[in-house]
């Protein structure tokens, strides 16, 4: 027999309020870690600090995709009906 779950309208705006929140602070995020790379590399210091805030601003970009295409799945998948 078929199972349907139903998720009420309130807990999806929260479910994307949440990925939304999370998406808006990787960016801030991302422009600080480009900025503080770009800054490192004008002044041609530490090459480790560099390779370091690449790493980190990797996985900024990657968590920030997951959020996004979730987000995007979410939203292409809503199924409204009339009661």
């Amino acid at each position: 027999m078929a199972k349907a779950q139903i998720i009420t309208e309130d807990s999806l705006k929260r479910l994307k309020q949440f990925m939304l929140e999370n998406i808006e602070r990787l960016d801030t995020e991302r422009i600080v870690l480009e900025a503080e790379t770009a800054q490192e590399r004008n002044h041609r210091t530490n090459e480790q600090v560099i390779k370091s805030q690449n790493l980190r601003l990797r996985d900024c970009y990657s968590e920030r995709e997951v959020y996004h295409s979730c987000l995007c799945a979410i939203q292409r998948n809503i199924t409204e009906i009339e009661i």
